[in-house]
């Protein structure tokens, strides 16, 4: 029985030989981690400058920290998956290393990827200034929300120097002379003193908005801005739920997630007179308050609010440009500049399409906090290689008539929609309500660059009632059917959006079949060929058309 015990533990040492050498030498580059996190934490508890010279010998020693670690998972997932029982061995004798592995597999890439754009962020390199701009979604824009407040953020030696929360009214009241605004803007804003820079956002592409929206914060007072960051309100819910109870001090005053949105609205809007400091003061509170609790929490709870940073930028809830052309670069690989884009075909068996559909209260009421909608996309795959498209929205809106502040702050939904089709598609007909909205009232607008052409019109959605809106398309697709070919369908997500849910169907002729060949997640098919897609992110799909033999 003895000697049975020996070799089985012989087998095991042999077996997992390689993985064991392997974790030694990752071992002895990872520890060189550790007193680089400590110097790390003791500039930043002491508020010491980081200069560049430290940066870079910190990288270089991280960096070979990270090869180590990817080099040591690689092996480490092969065993623990190829292995029976591998997994159940490993989970018993270091109960605490399996969600450990998963916690740095997660972001390891991530680290490797920023590692060398976190000196410019922070300021190692020369003071930094961001203007982080808090978009309220409860009252939907084309970028994500209203702009009421930002956040004045400076950086220097890899360290915060500054943070202070402003009124965008100050720095909107500072603009001299008459800005011309877009149309939509001027005929559903009341704009009679000209474009203003609390209703700037209106271009859904972050990148171009950002850019005007300096200009107007330039004009404000604000000059040699590094970047700006836009966060929507449901971002911030988001990033603050982890947290739990929040003390804010200055008020006497105990808020979570969901009631912090409340608190801040019955401290500022209910209250609101020109020059008031009432909004500065309450989010500066707030935000101190907030830095507070951060600082307290533990590792865990750090890891999900950098769980939900990561979940919203995905979700174009957190939009960033930067001045920097390495870092934006970096952004756009990700699909974290809040682009109006779209994804092309590789190969000339295939065809491509992409729906965006962006929308913005102009009713100048909060009734997004409670506006469901369902996207009924249907295309039709014609015998003779055409294509056409219908794109029917159904809007639901929960708010009473009058509005009841604090619990619904809206009533109608007064919705300027646009819907983005790619540059070869027609627009046919556009109904609400199954009566047609006449040609004069839906303004088209072609926009090359991100190749979209977009059809804006005015869509209204009583308290406590329902809506439809259905825009008809023709494209210029020529699907071909004497070989097997493929269809590349694109979802934009607007930022802000709360509900998005799509119900896609595809008719095509009887003598064809369509299988669907690449799918992300959050996409159930429900028929032969129809599909209920949640659009929480863009959503790239690509189907697979055969021909069936005569």
């Amino acid at each position: 029985m003895k000697q049975l015990v020996f070799f089985a533990f012989v087998g095991l040492v042999l077996l997992f030989s390689p993985l064991i050498a392997e974790s030694f030498r990752a071992y002895r580059h990872i520890r060189i981690c550790v007193p680089i996190v400590d110097s790390y934490m003791s500039h930043a508890d002491k508020q010491v400058a980081i200069s560049g010279e430290i940066w870079n010998s910190w990288t270089k020693d991280i960096q070979q920290c990270v090869r180590a670690f990817i080099s040591w998972d690689t092996l480490f997932e092969r065993y623990v998956t190829t292995i029976p029982g591998a997994q159940y061995l490993v989970q018993r004798a270091i109960p605490s290393l399996l969600p450990v592995v998963k916690i740095v597999r997660t972001y390891t890439p991530l680290l490797e990827a920023w590692l060398p754009h976190i000196a410019e962020i922070s300021g190692v390199y020369g003071k930094r200034t961001y203007l982080i701009l808090l978009q309220n979604n409860t009252e939907l824009r084309p970028t994500g929300g209203f702009l009421g407040s930002f956040i004045f953020v400076t950086t220097e030696g890899g360290r915060v120097t500054e943070m202070r929360a402003e009124d965008i009214y100050a720095p909107d009241g500072q603009l001299k002379g008459y800005v011309e605004a877009p149309e939509p803007v001027k005929t559903f804003l009341f704009q009679q003193g000209g474009w203003k820079l609390r209703d700037s956002n209106w271009n859904p592409n972050f990148p171009e908005a950002a850019q005007t929206m300096l200009w107007f914060f330039e004009k404000g007072g604000y000059v040699n801005v590094d970047g700006v960051i836009a966060v929507t309100l449901s971002a911030i819910q988001d990033v603050l739920t982890p947290m739990g109870d929040i003390y804010i001090p200055d008020y006497d005053k105990h808020v979570d997630a969901e009631t912090l949105y409340s608190f801040l609205q019955s401290q500022t809007e209910l209250s609101f007179f020109p020059g008031a400091t009432s909004k500065r003061d309450v989010l500066g509170a707030a935000m101190r308050s907030v830095t507070r609790a951060i600082n307290d929490l533990s590792y865990s709870k750090k890891k999900e609010i950098a769980d939900a940073v990561i979940r919203r930028l995905d979700s174009r809830d957190i939009q960033i440009w930067m001045k920097n052309s390495n870092v934006q670069h970096a952004l756009e690989s990700r699909g974290w500049d809040g682009s109006l884009r779209q994804t092309s075909c590789e190969s000339d068996r295939c065809r491509s399409d992409a729906l965006a559909i962006v929308e913005a209260n102009v009713g100048i009421n909060k009734a997004n906090c409670c506006v469901d909608r369902t996207v009924l996309y249907d295309l039709w795959f014609n015998p003779d290689g055409t294509a056409t498209s219908s794109v029917r929205l159904q809007y639901q809106n929960h708010n009473p008539v009058t509005p009841q502040p604090p619990k619904f702050y809206g009533g109608g939904y007064r919705n300027y929609l646009r819907v983005y089709r790619r540059l070869d598609a027609t627009m046919l007909s556009s109904e609400v309500n199954e009566l047609v909205t006449p040609r004069k009232d839906i303004s088209i607008e072609p926009f090359p660059a991100s190749g979209f052409v977009s059809y804006g019109m005015l869509v209204d959605v009583p308290g406590g009632g329902q809506t439809t809106t259905t825009v008809r398309f023709e494209h210029a697709l020529k699907m071909g059917y004497t070989e097997s070919q493929r269809f590349l369908l694109f979802l934009w997500k607007q930022s802000g959006l709360t509900t998005n849910e799509y119900h896609l169907t595809i008719h095509v002729p009887s003598n064809t079949i369509v299988r669907p060949d690449r799918f992300q997640d959050r996409v159930k098919r429900t028929d032969t060929h129809t599909y209920d897609v949640s659009v929480t992110v863009d959503k790239d799909m690509l189907f697979a058309f055969t021909l069936l033999p005569s």
